[in-house]
């Protein structure tokens, strides 16, 4: 059976798993597998477990990343001589496959090529190599994001069709559309593919399955990838529990937006899931953010009735660079710790659009080493990530419904933002937030 228990509160969300962690399974050693969308919440959810009442500790436990487990799941019933431990297909070993392929004369000489052949070959000698892989990355991303939400074009392009349509009479398949099926003529089984033929072997008996496990915080999973969670669960016997973040209690998954991952998520976890249990929290409405969280809970627009509230809840603060942003939050962090004793680093979490971008200037203005400094200008222990945590955009939900009573998230967001989006603050660098 497949549970789902929507919350507009993540501390709700780990509650709630304590209790059913402790329900026990039908062999007490198996470990306990908890999917999470990165290394920040595991870390932050490890805590909670540890410190909640009815556990005190938080061990067997296992939390493997989404994609990881889902390939493992699928190696397990299609058998280890089908499926490759690691897969051909991740964004790591696609990126030079794709690298090798973009310098091959197959394709170099191909004139369907000629766009991204001139890209990286306008260039020096010295500089094509780097051009060159940025671009095979660049595709990597972009192929491993059609095998997620776009596995319609993938089964297209396996067929010689282009995208989600067949090419007209005389129309060449497009360069994406070529070099996709130069990869699956290498290596046949990839993950669209191996998925189907999973999902039908699951009408058969399946050894090695676990019992149980729980989907953790991931707010968007594709349409493939749930309905092979539903036909585990159907004809398996397998019992997932997906615990997820959800703004408001209201309808509101036909509201236009630009990205509708979560509403389609949302929507379809509605309409599959088996029991549901809600564990809403109206804000209590005392800060301007706890009022934009009551607005967003009510699904109501706040600007027909505005209430003339200022506080520092909610703050911006622009930047001219991204290592301005990083020094400027690093010096608003440095503030914080300094004036509240109690405030500890992992009760801060800052987001960027993409941390890899942030990265170097992250490294290079926290692990700073404060030559000739005292103790009281220095964080405490903080050094890049290590201390605070600096997750991506999958983090987003980490911080929209965080509310633990020891805990304030600082959110940063906008160009160099800070802006509070629960008790207290919580941090996100960059445009796009």
């Amino acid at each position: 059976m497949i549970h789902v228990f929507p919350s507009n509160r993540l501390e709700h969300l780990a509650g709630a798993l304590a209790a059913l962690l402790n329900v026990p399974a039908a062999s007490p050693l198996a470990p306990e597998h908890i999917l999470v969308q990165h290394r920040g919440m595991q870390h932050w959810l490890s805590m909670q477990l540890a410190e909640h009442p009815q556990r005190g500790i938080a061990m067997n436990l296992q939390f493997p990343l989404p994609v990881r487990f889902m390939w493992t799941l699928i190696r397990t019933v299609l058998g280890e001589a089908a499926v490759p431990e690691a897969s051909p297909y991740q964004r790591e070993v696609l990126a030079w496959r794709i690298y090798d392929l973009l310098g091959s004369p197959s394709v170099t000489a191909d004139p369907l090529f000629l766009e991204p052949t001139r890209y990286w070959q306008q260039q020096s000698e010295r500089q094509q190599p780097l051009r060159r892989y940025q671009l095979a990355e660049e595709l990597a991303d972009l192929y491993e994001q059609y095998l997620m939400y776009r596995h319609d074009w993938i089964e297209a392009w396996d067929r010689g069709g282009r995208g989600a349509r067949e090419p007209d009479a005389g129309e060449p398949l497009h360069w994406q559309g070529l070099l996709w099926r130069m990869l699956a003529t290498e290596v046949p089984a990839h993950p669209v593919a191996l998925l189907r033929e999973a999902v039908q072997r699951l009408a058969q008996p399946v050894a090695g399955l676990p019992e149980r496990f729980f989907v953790f915080g991931v707010n968007s999973l594709a349409p493939l990838w749930l309905d092979f969670l539903r036909a585990l669960s159907a004809q398996q016997g397998v019992e997932i529990f997906l615990l997820y973040l959800n703004p408001s209690n209201e309808f509101w998954q036909e509201v236009a937006s630009e990205r509708q991952q979560g509403q389609q998520f949302v929507r379809l976890l509605a309409d599959w899931a088996d029991t549901e249990t809600e564990l809403f929290t109206e804000p209590a409405a005392d800060t301007l953010l706890t009022m934009l969280q009551r607005d967003m809970f009510r699904f109501v627009d706040g600007r027909e009735a505005p209430t003339p509230v200022t506080d520092d809840s909610i703050t911006i603060a622009s930047a001219h660079s991204a290592l301005r942003e990083v020094q400027g939050l690093h010096d608003w962090l440095l503030h914080r710790f300094n004036a509240d004793p109690t405030l500890k680093p992992r009760d801060v979490v800052v987001l960027c659009p993409s941390v890899e971008d942030y990265a170097p200037f992250v490294e290079a203005v926290f692990a700073g080493r404060y030559e000739g400094l005292g103790d009281d200008c220095r964080l405490p222990r903080v050094a890049g990530a290590a201390g605070c945590a600096f997750a991506g955009r999958s983090g987003a939900g980490l911080a929209t419904g965080a509310r633990h009573p020891a805990a304030r998230w600082h959110h940063v967001c906008g160009t160099g933002a800070y802006r509070s989006l629960a008790a207290g603050r919580c941090g996100a660098l960059g445009p796009g937030w």
